[in-house]
């Protein structure tokens, strides 16, 4: 589902929340639903993906860790 269709509690029915999203300067387009709901998720799996159209680039991908996954350890640091 999108999540400008989604609601809190028809995602909370779910053990693990997948979100992809393409990139936008640097944003994870849907990531503000998940943080926005954070609290209603505790205890629940999440993996975020991401799209983009560029070329792999290390710099770029720390980048947009950093700037969207303040709160949390990336669990694939070796990405190449």
């Amino acid at each position: 589902m999108e999540t400008k269709q989604a609601r809190i509690s028809a995602v909370r029915e779910y053990d693990t929340i997948l979100l992809g999203g393409g990139i936008y300067a640097l944003g994870i387009a849907g990531l503000s639903f998940l943080k926005k709901n954070i609290k209603d998720l505790q205890g629940k799996k999440i993996v975020v993906f991401c799209v983009g159209a560029s070329p792999y680039e290390e710099k770029a991908y720390w980048g947009i860790v950093a700037r969207n996954m303040k709160e949390v350890t990336p669990l694939n640091t070796d990405i190449k």
